[in-house]
């Protein structure tokens, strides 16, 4: 188990608690995870949402003494995003999503240009001291007979 801190993608400073996936909870030491034998990750696919989270993992080796086939199930108690501070030294974990599909990048967004009200009313009467002495060029010009 580990805590961690999302502030940087939802805001919360509050301390999350994140599991390891269900198998995998009793083994003793690392090595013993790599010798579990991961043969198959199927998660979601990348969406924005970072409080929803599902997928399976298949172990096909020797996992708590037995030597089957184990399908658990990922939910959001065992994901890490990018970005998140975690409270213990270290994390054994597969990187599922990276670059553009992360949930940090899907969730940014280029803020809006910011205009203020005088700026917009400067820009309006500009646009028609420009286009009052246009029209009334183009109207009174053919009245006008040049001798």
């Amino acid at each position: 188990s580990v805590f961690l801190r999302t502030d940087q993608l939802d805001g919360e400073t509050d301390w999350k608690l994140r599991r390891a996936v269900g198998p995998t909870q009793q083994l003793s030491s690392d090595q013993d995870l790599f010798e579990a034998g991961v043969t198959e990750i199927f998660v979601e696919a990348p969406k924005k949402d970072i409080y929803d989270f599902a997928g399976t993992v298949n172990f096909d080796c020797t996992l708590k003494g037995q030597a089957e086939s184990v399908r658990a199930a990922i939910d959001l108690d065992n994901a890490l995003w990018a970005n998140t501070v975690l409270a213990t030294s270290q994390v054994v974990a597969v990187v599922v999503y990276t670059g553009v599909e992360t949930r940090a990048t899907m969730n940014t967004s280029q803020p809006e240009s910011k205009v203020g009200l005088l700026d917009l009313e400067i820009n309006y009467c500009s646009k028609m001291l420009c286009l009052f002495p246009v029209s009334y060029t183009h109207l009174t010009l053919p009245t006008k007979r040049i001798v």
